[in-house]
């Protein structure tokens, strides 16, 4: 019985462990419609909740070879060709934190796109910008000016999303899921010792009161 409750014990603090940190290390992206046109001029203030390394990355709900020529400039291998267009996407950006510039960049050295999650019914295509070791609980400003884009890009409804794209856990967090697989397995075994315990101490007072 006592072995039943340490294991129970185990199981629910691992648990709550767990949650505990999949909580702290939750990395939500900041989502900002931007409107691609020549000049557009967007700024964003931000505070991250972690240490972690944040990118800036455009995302664009669009079919991904048509998005990849218009943000690329070339089609990607393998898929069809682009048609023409008179305009070059072209982006500039800079980051700052208390007034000083501690990251910028220019649109032009991306030779692919990255795939966030589900849009209409399909994934989003992000065109990555750059990025920076930001620090919790400081604040950051992020300043995005358009030089020049295909009006078709519009269509594509852009976001400028701020976050960390690697969402993969963390050492704690699998050492917790271990514990928590250790902790369940041994609870089970424990449980059934109990159970038979039970039911042999309730057939012994049965057969005691039969004679």
């Amino acid at each position: 019985m006592r072995t039943w409750f340490l294991t129970l014990c185990l199981f629910a603090v691992s648990l709550g462990a767990y949650l505990f940190c999949s909580r702290y290390e939750s990395t939500e992206p900041f989502d900002i419609p931007v409107r691609l046109a020549p000049s557009e001029h967007v700024s964003y203030v931000f505070s991250p909740k972690n240490v972690d390394y944040y990118e800036l990355t455009i995302l664009f709900d669009g079919p991904r070879a048509e998005v990849h020529c218009l943000t690329i400039g070339e089609p990607e291998f393998g898929g069809p060709p682009c048609s023409a267009t008179t305009q070059r996407f072209r982006v500039s950006w800079e980051l700052r934190e208390s007034g000083r510039v501690v990251a910028r960049g220019v649109s032009g050295a991306q030779k692919g796109l990255d795939t966030f999650g589900t849009g209409s019914g399909r994934p989003l295509f992000g065109y990555a910008l750059g990025g920076v070791e930001a620090q919790k609980a400081r604040q950051y400003r992020v300043d995005l000016t358009v030089q020049s884009s295909p009006q078709r890009l519009s269509a594509f409804r852009p976001r400028l999303r701020i976050g960390v794209q690697d969402t993969e856990p963390g050492p704690a967090q699998l050492l917790l899921v271990l514990v928590m697989m250790a902790s369940s397995l041994a609870f089970a075994i424990s449980s059934m010792c109990v159970l038979f315990s039970w039911v042999k101490r309730w057939r012994n007072s049965d057969a005691k009161n039969f004679s």
